[in-house]
């Protein structure tokens, strides 16, 4: 059974958007957090963002993004030009040197 995390497209592209507002040289993106190098007082500094997507929503919005889900998610609002496409389903695959390899470690486990 495959599990996969709602959200990830809003992520993702939320985090293109946080790159492009300040610049791809500014954005390091570690250990499923951004961070962004900037400067305080002259001192160089980085504020850490971690993404996540809860599963009840807060504040006043709530409402109308439940409301907004039901008919499908305008990406257009946000200045998106469309919903981005969802890349199909892909099966792992074993590369013939990925199953010599097995092969090879099982020949000399004696298996």
């Amino acid at each position: 059974m495959i599990i996969i995390a709602r959200g990830n497209e809003a992520k993702a592209w939320v985090t293109q958007k946080i790159i492009e507002c300040f610049g791809q040289n500014q954005v390091v993106l570690s250990d499923k957090k951004i961070y962004i190098n900037t400067k305080e007082d002259g001192m160089p500094i980085q504020v850490c963002l971690a993404l996540t997507c809860p599963k009840t929503m807060v504040g006043e919005a709530a409402a109308e993004a439940v409301a907004t889900a039901q008919r499908g998610v305008d990406f257009g609002a946000f200045g998106a030009s469309a919903a981005p496409a969802p890349e199909p389903y892909k099966p792992a695959e074993i590369t013939p040197s990925e199953r010599q390899t097995v092969q090879d470690l099982m020949k000399s486990l004696g298996l």
